[in-house]
């Protein structure tokens, strides 16, 4: 990694797919591209992933992380993408449950699972709170994607031709982000009617009872998140 580079830092299954085919679009600048999952995780690479790493000197390389902030993600920038906590968990049960054949788990079980579940979320959450240059929010980033990544861009010390973003965001679809997941070598096969981007629901967190709720709302309160949970 190169102090230039920006690490795009995120819990699992809250939307960093379409924010990197986003940034894909933007890096190719050019919307009648067609990336396969190969050239996808070379232009927006995943740390740890095969290379070699496409580099644009003109831009940034943003590189996703799942992982916590450790010393050794110190030397290069980082944002981070957040999902209120338990949408974005209610997505991952789902995701890990029925897709990927994990062990069933009752969505409560999952919430309180601190391998999984919300103490993973908090943990993540905390270690790169204070860390990063700038926040995006998963619901901003759905709503007014052009806002946010302008936002972002000016943050980061450059700008977007609007022609260019636009026709990025176009690109960025739940088809787009499945196609690339079902081309992955040796990776997952999605059934044709799985939508990778989970939005059958504007508010997955009811898979939660109030039960679960009350929970998490005590361990994000114990662990000073409930100011910055209420802006997702």
């Amino acid at each position: 990694m190169r102090a230039s580079d920006v690490l795009v830092a995120s819990f699992p299954r809250s939307g960093s797919t379409r924010l990197r085919l986003i940034l894909a679009g933007l890096l190719t600048r050019d919307s009648s591209v067609r990336l396969s999952h190969e050239a996808f995780e070379q232009t927006v690479p995943e740390l740890g992933g095969a290379g070699p790493w496409r580099r644009d000197e003109a831009w940034p390389l943003f590189i996703k992380t799942h992982r916590p902030y450790a010393l050794p993600l110190a030397r290069p920038r980082a944002i981070l993408l957040l999902r209120h906590p338990l949408d974005a968990l209610a997505s991952f049960h789902a995701y890990r449950t029925a897709l990927i054949g994990a062990p069933s788990m009752s969505p409560s079980a999952f919430l309180r699972d601190p391998r999984h579940g919300l103490p993973r979320w908090i943990r993540h959450t905390c270690s790169w709170r204070g860390r990063v240059e700038h926040i995006l929010r998963f619901k901003a980033l759905m709503a007014e994607p052009a806002d946010e990544i302008q936002a972002l861009m000016q943050t980061l010390g450059t700008t977007v031709p609007q022609e260019i973003l636009d026709s990025a965001i176009a690109n960025a679809t739940s088809d787009a982000a499945r196609r690339l997941r079902s081309t992955r070598r040796g990776g997952d096969q999605f059934e044709s009617s799985f939508q990778f981007a989970r939005t059958d629901s504007d508010s997955p967190r009811a898979t939660f009872d109030p039960d679960d709720e009350a929970w998490a709302g005590r361990q994000l309160d114990a662990a000073g998140l409930v100011p910055l949970v209420r802006t997702l």
